[in-house]
């Protein structure tokens, strides 16, 4: 019976130079910056990681099953971007996705095969971290917003209930402010109601992927 062989793996430090003097952890927090900075220009809101990673999530995914290649991953990047987000693609905009992708493959090809997916599971969590961040900050102030917004369009809460049809919902939902109906999840709202979201909604500049924003 053949031996079993156990690879041996070599510590690496991630706190040794890499690259320009950076170490690896210095390097993860430049790269997650940039695709962080990214994804922050394109301001899109939502409530699940896929959603809030746009192309960045599956750039990484690329990086670690495809290839370490710069510019197939710019490529991807790019395409991904073009078909599924509603931001033109300006120099603007691409730039820090570049950069990211430019350091996040150099820094790929310079560690050990073994620790590349954890050097990429740092990176997507780093950046996720930021995007929830800001998410969490964005909602606690749009849910503010569009209370206020409520208040000056209508009279009080019952004219806005029967304006709106929420007759039934709000007997259900025991709805006896603006707040209440603030924090209707999509699924429960009724098409009056969502004309006056989309007109508040209208009103700012951020992408809301609210689709996803359900209880």
């Amino acid at each position: 019976m053949r031996p079993l062989l156990i690879p041996r793996y070599e510590r690496f430090d991630f706190n040794q130079p890499l690259i320009r003097g950076k170490n690896v952890n210095e390097l993860i927090e430049e790269v997650s910056v940039s695709f962080s900075d990214y994804l922050g220009r394109l301001n899109i809101f939502a409530a699940t990681k896929s959603a809030l990673m746009g192309p960045v999530g599956k750039i990484l995914e690329q990086a670690r099953v495809k290839g370490l290649d710069a510019e197939f991953l710019k490529g991807y990047g790019i395409n991904t971007h073009k078909n599924t987000m509603r931001v033109p693609l300006s120099s603007e905009v691409l730039k820090p996705l570049e950069d990211g992708i430019v350091l996040l493959s150099q820094l790929l090809q310079r560690v050990p095969r073994h620790m590349r997916p954890k050097v990429i599971e740092i990176v997507d969590y780093k950046v996720y971290y930021r995007r929830e961040k800001a998410n969490v900050e964005f909602w606690e102030k749009w849910r503010k917003d569009f209370d206020e917004f409520l208040k000056k369009k209508y009279q009080d809460i019952q004219v806005l209930i029967k304006e709106c049809e929420l007759e039934e919902v709000a007997k259900k939902r025991k709805i006896e402010n603006f707040l209440d109906v603030v924090q209707l999840p999509r699924r429960l709202r009724t098409p009056q109601l969502q004309i006056v979201v989309d007109e508040f909604t209208e009103l700012r500049k951020e992408i809301i992927l609210e689709e996803e924003v359900e209880e």
